[in-house]
């Protein structure tokens, strides 16, 4: 398993132009992650559930 391989793929909520994929590697998640616990303040013991509908 290597950093840039594929991890998840997602779908843009299309609100400017038709859905798109998104790709996602086993870093650009946790990186995402990362960012999202930085700007919103969650700290250590903190939980962040990432919850969508498929479609």
């Amino acid at each position: 398993m290597f950093a840039s391989d594929e991890l998840l793929i997602y779908f843009t909520s299309g609100t400017t132009a038709k859905p798109k994929l998104v790709l996602h590697t086993h870093v650009s998640y946790p990186i995402g992650h990362l960012t999202t616990m930085y700007w919103i303040g969650l700290k250590r013991g903190y939980f962040h559930y990432n919850i969508n509908a498929p479609g």
